[in-house]
């Protein structure tokens, strides 16, 4: 059996804690921290779960993509945390299952919308629907998204 995304981050903050690696350790705690969050809410579930790290992690690692986003805006002054960030997102990575990519994804888009009979652009939600609905944490959102457009304007 493998050990749980949980028991992985907190072996990994061991390990940044002795080699002194500043930005894993305050990648950890942010995704702990993002976790703590969602279980104090409540109807929070009671325990956690790989896939409740998934998820924490997933949705930490798209905000790092918005961030991304607005320090490449700000140009040579945005380098530093730009490099930051992707250290960041490598770091997390492992913990996330691999994503489909490339022809594969392509397919699955191409035969999402020939099942829902999409035809225009207007269909996208539909089809996205489809998608996530049965390859949530497979597939990246934005990807799924830009290639149904793709394939829905050139229909």
């Amino acid at each position: 059996m493998t050990e749980s995304i949980e028991n992985r981050l907190n072996v990994a903050m061991k390990t940044a804690l002795k080699a002194k690696d500043k930005n894993s350790l305050m990648t950890i705690r942010m995704v702990k921290a993002a976790m703590q969050e969602l279980m104090n809410r409540p109807k929070a579930p009671e325990a956690t779960t790989d896939a409740l790290w998934q998820e924490v992690i997933g949705s930490y690692m798209k905000k790092l993509d918005k961030s991304a986003e607005e320090y490449k805006k700000v140009g040579e002054r945005g380098q530093e945390k730009l490099t930051e960030i992707a250290g960041e997102k490598v770091f997390l990575k492992p913990f996330l299952p691999v994503q489909i990519e490339g022809d594969a994804l392509k397919a699955i888009v191409m035969q999402a919308i020939e099942a829902t009979g999409a035809n225009s652009p207007k269909d996208t939600g539909r089809v996205m629907g489809s998608i996530m609905k049965g390859h949530k944490g497979e597939v990246d959102s934005k990807n799924v998204k830009d290639l149904i457009a793709a394939a829905l304007t050139q229909a």
